[in-house]
């Protein structure tokens, strides 16, 4: 079960990770901020944000620039793995 406090975490780490909304970051550095939820955790809550008008997650459209950091990191919502997310500001 998602809670409240889940999605502020990652939004926390984003910004953390960024300090500007609505830039992109990669999960990767999401989730090196979110180590006190369990993978599934964080997977879930992602899949949950996507769903937010202010939010959106996607795949490196160059795939040849990810590193195995960032395909473990990646979510896969709809078949497709997402490196990739935007908070608007």
């Amino acid at each position: 079960m998602v809670t409240f406090t889940d999605t502020e975490a990652v939004i926390a780490s984003y910004i953390t990770a960024n300090a500007t909304p609505g830039r992109w970051t990669s999960l990767t550095e999401i989730r090196q901020h979110l180590t006190r939820w369990t993978r599934p955790q964080v997977d879930t809550t992602l899949r949950l944000m996507e769903r937010l008008e202010d939010v959106c997650i996607a795949p490196e459209s160059n795939q040849k620039t990810l590193t195995e950091q960032d395909r473990a990191a990646a979510v896969e919502i709809g078949g497709q793995a997402k490196h990739l997310i935007w908070i608007a500001g």
